[in-house]
């Protein structure tokens, strides 16, 4: 006995999802993945007597003050007052500002922050780490 059409249709209907899987060999299992990771930045070289370092996450974000480590690395939290949204999302940017204390600028620079992922399945998102 054939199975009536709209049974087939339904049959169907509920395979496609699979279709990815099939076509691909893989399924993507992280949906949704955040690092909420510190965005590391090495500063080459010294900063003058009363500099003061100021850094932000995202296009448009206001610096703030941040600290920097023994290494000369600063690692910028993901939390505010260093980001403007609620979260950052690849790809962004830091912007590290160096000011004196009079208030002259001395640096303003917008650098890249770089991802590599760490999801065997390339064509997956999911977990990444950001680059040094």
């Amino acid at each position: 006995m054939k199975a009536p059409r709209l049974l087939r249709l339904g049959v169907a209907v509920a395979l496609l999802p699979a279709l990815p899987v099939v076509l691909s060999g893989c399924a993507c299992t992280t949906v949704g993945y955040i690092n909420t990771d510190p965005i590391a930045v090495k500063i080459v070289g010294s900063l003058p007597d009363g500099a003061i370092l100021s850094a932000c996450l995202d296009d448009g974000c206001t610096p703030a003050e941040v600290a920097i480590d023994g290494d000369g690395r600063l690692g910028i939290p993901q939390e505010q007052p260093y980001r403007s949204g609620d979260s950052i999302n690849p790809p962004t940017i830091a912007r590290v500002v160096v000011t004196m204390s009079d208030g002259t600028t001395l640096v303003d620079e917008r650098l890249d922050v770089r991802t590599a992922p760490d999801n065997p399945i390339r064509s997956c998102p999911g977990p990444f780490h950001f680059e040094d």
